[in-house]
């Protein structure tokens, strides 16, 4: 195996969803999906631990790592026969992201994989080509996703951790993530300097970027709240402030809007952007994640390590293939 340059895992991290695509990792090369569907992910060569993954499709794959070090090493064992896991099983789907609350790939507008509940999408939205995999590009008109779940009215009355790829194709409408009631949001674009910033419930600016996002190219946004901190990372930058907390309720049906901003009953100020891997975490992540995350969606072929065959290489009277995945 060869190893990754250590800078790309940032720290020891518990539980983290990595990302792996198979067709820009060196050793391992494009897999139909049906190979993709029966692939196992183990923490050992002796294949006894198995990890937690999901197939969005055959060139986006998630796995959960117990633990992600510099000198991680998982295995992937498949034979193009078994079947996929359903969503709900232990190593399925929703194992994968246990610790979110929302986790939309943007393959389509409305599937969550958390299992928590869809979402739905409105006006100007359509299929694109995102950052990871599929992305939702927003007209700028009229198109928003929003989700009526309770669980995210108040989201920004606790600790949270938010996080997307944007790519702006268009003109910013000012908003980016949950209008609300009052028409106070959590995260913002201004559309004059190309700041994203977070505003409290009074419409003062209290977190910023101090860089300027570019458009028509690939940007990584993360909010998190963590106590009175708000963080705002902007591709490979931070800044910290003061987070005043929230207590507007959304009463209208949706509690979270991505792409636009919901004031009273009205929905105004559209993005045109293209949204991917977007999400939402009731608790407060850390840089060191942020770092790796960044790390891992950025540039997935040079996250990882060359795949090397760990045994039972494919052939014609031998279909299983085991590979491995250094990091070091």
């Amino acid at each position: 195996a060869i190893p990754v340059v250590a800078a790309k895992v940032a720290a020891t991290l518990a539980d983290y969803p990595a990302y792996v695509k198979p067709s820009a990792m060196t050793g391992w090369g494009s897999i139909t999906l049906a190979q993709a569907q029966s692939i196992r992910f183990y923490s050992d060569s002796g294949l006894t631990t198995e990890l937690a993954r999901e197939i969005v499709t055959a060139d986006e794959i998630h796995v959960k790592a117990t633990s992600l070090t510099t000198s991680t090493i998982i295995y992937a064992d498949y034979d193009g026969v078994r079947s996929d896991y359903a969503t709900s099983a232990t190593y399925g789907a929703e194992a994968v992201w246990s610790d979110y609350e929302a986790v939309l790939h943007m393959e389509d507008a409305t599937t969550d994989s958390t299992g928590n509940g869809s979402w739905t999408s409105s006006g100007g939205v359509s299929n694109a080509t995102g950052q990871v995999g599929g992305g939702q590009q927003l007209d700028g008109t009229d198109g928003y996703i929003f989700s009526s779940r309770t669980s995210l009215n108040n989201i920004d009355g606790s600790d949270f951790t938010i996080s997307s790829q944007l790519k702006v194709t268009g003109t910013i409408g000012y908003n980016f993530i949950k209008g609300t009631t009052s028409g106070n949001w959590i995260g913002a674009f201004s559309s004059g300097t190309g700041y994203g910033f977070i505003v409290d419930v009074s419409g003062n600016t209290i977190v910023y970027s101090p860089n300027v996002y570019t458009t028509n190219a690939q940007n990584y946004f993360m909010w998190t709240r963590e106590g009175t901190a708000g963080r705002l990372y902007t591709n490979d930058s931070a800044t910290v402030g003061t987070v005043t907390h929230h207590t507007g309720e959304n009463t209208v049906g949706r509690s979270f809007i991505i792409g636009a901003r919901f004031q009273g009953t009205t929905v105004d100020r559209f993005n045109t952007a293209i949204y991917d891997e977007f999400r939402i975490r009731l608790s407060a992540l850390s840089q060191n994640w942020r770092d790796t995350e960044y790390n891992n969606q950025d540039s997935v072929g040079t996250f990882w390590g060359t795949v090397t065959d760990a045994g039972g290489g494919v052939t014609a009277n031998n279909s299983a293939r085991r590979q491995h995945l250094m990091m070091m």
